[in-house]
């Protein structure tokens, strides 16, 4: 929205009701999207309270895979987002969001579930538009390439997540075939 007020009362709507409860924690993703946020206060408030929130549930299995499974929602509304486009300065436009999430949630114990959430995107398809799938694949490689980056720079190892992830059902789907996820991980 053009209005800072819209914008500004969406954002405190969503984080008091994130606190009290009273809104499931897949919300949690709209907050993300307000990383090309021109007013700098709003998006600082908005900053403290994600990370705030993601060392607090540090040590919660729940609350923490929540904040931390809001990456599935990110990259859904990204790729279902009608200014994405595959064009690389199409593309570039969506990095901020995929690096407020990263800056506000990613630490070196969490950035290898992290990826493998990002990677096991590629094994699936857009439920909610199958036509989009192609779009969760392209910003998959962008989030798995920003995870990348930000180990190296942070100095954290990435290595192989040993647990199960099963992502959102009502989002998106596995693939049928170990033959169509090939075919994916190729494009």
């Amino acid at each position: 929205d053009s209005a800072y007020q819209a914008r500004a009362a969406f954002s405190e709507m969503i984080i008091r009701d994130l606190q009290s409860g009273a809104l499931h924690p897949r919300y949690y993703a709209f907050l993300f999207l307000l990383a090309h946020e021109p007013e700098k206060d709003l998006l600082r408030q908005t900053k403290s309270f994600l990370k705030k929130h993601a060392a607090v549930n540090h040590g919660s299995v729940t609350q923490k895979s929540y904040i931390e499974m809001s990456l599935v929602q990110l990259i859904h509304l990204l790729a279902n987002h009608p200014d994405f486009g595959v064009e690389d300065d199409e593309i570039r436009l969506f990095i901020p969001f995929i690096e407020l999430f990263l800056s506000c949630v990613a630490t070196s114990e969490n950035i290898s579930f992290l990826y493998h959430i990002a990677q096991k995107i590629k094994a699936t398809t857009d439920v909610t538009n199958p036509e989009n799938s192609k779009n969760s694949y392209i910003l998959s490689d962008l989030t798995c390439t920003l995870i990348r980056q930000k180990c190296k720079t942070s100095s954290w190892s990435l290595t192989s997540y040993p647990g199960r992830v099963k992502l959102y059902s009502e989002l998106y789907k596995t693939l049928a075939t170990t033959e169509q996820q090939t075919e994916v991980s190729r494009a």
